[in-house]
């Protein structure tokens, strides 16, 4: 029976077996760990932080560099080639076990209009009480499981969340957009705890491409 990965279990592990580890992929979990660890401290009074912390986390695992431009890759582009790759190594579909465990929280993100940043590009959302149409793909979406597709849309909703939050596009702790944070949060946490737990069975000696900002050697 699929489980939820719990953040204590991922610590465990990786110290288990950290050492026999010999390419980037040790820096990029040492990373990731570091910010999910510090968001697990924040989750009780501070969940702006948490989710910054824990994007952080989830940037550390899926940024690439590109070397012809000399800069890291956009954030799309890299999340949805990890998150291609994931699904594909994904052997005991525990991403579609958290999906559809959260199935009730995640049509909710999909029917709020707030979430999908199609809609703020006419600045302001007209019709803002009605249902974003993208619930009924989510319908459709988990009808045929394609749950990449699920996948993908909830991390384009939960980074406007972040993109608000570092761009200063919303106030500190808002009442406003309380309920967004706590549900992108608590979709990250699981989505996250869930991708790092397939990656240390199934993809630790995987080439996840060139890390950015490598640490400096002495």
């Amino acid at each position: 029976m699929t489980e939820l990965t719990t953040l204590t279990e991922l610590n465990q592990k990786w110290e288990a077996i950290k050492g026999e580890i010999k390419n980037q992929t040790t820096i990029r979990i040492h990373r990731a760990l570091s910010w999910l660890n510090r968001a697990d401290q924040c989750d009780r009074d501070d969940l702006d932080i948490s989710i910054l912390c824990r994007w952080m986390a989830f940037n550390a695992l899926y940024g690439q560099w590109d070397l012809h431009d000399k800069q890291p890759l956009s954030e799309r582009e890299s999340w949805r080639v990890f998150a291609d790759r994931i699904m594909d190594m994904d052997h005991q579909e525990r991403l579609p076990f958290v999906l559809r465990r959260q199935q009730t929280r995640i049509r909710n993100m999909f029917a709020n209009k707030y979430l999908n940043p199609r809609l703020w590009r006419e600045h302001v959302i007209a019709n803002h009480q009605a249902k974003d149409h993208y619930v009924t793909k989510y319908q459709q979406w988990r009808q045929q499981k394609e749950w990449i597709n699920i996948f993908d849309e909830l991390l384009e909703r939960i980074y406007l969340i972040r993109c608000q939050l570092v761009h200063g596009a919303a106030t500190y702790q808002s009442h406003l957009n309380r309920e967004n944070v706590n549900d992108c949060n608590i979709m990250l946490e699981e989505l996250l705890n869930t991708l790092c737990g397939i990656m240390f069975d199934n993809g630790l000696e995987e080439d996840w491409g060139i890390m950015c900002y490598p640490p400096l050697k002495n």
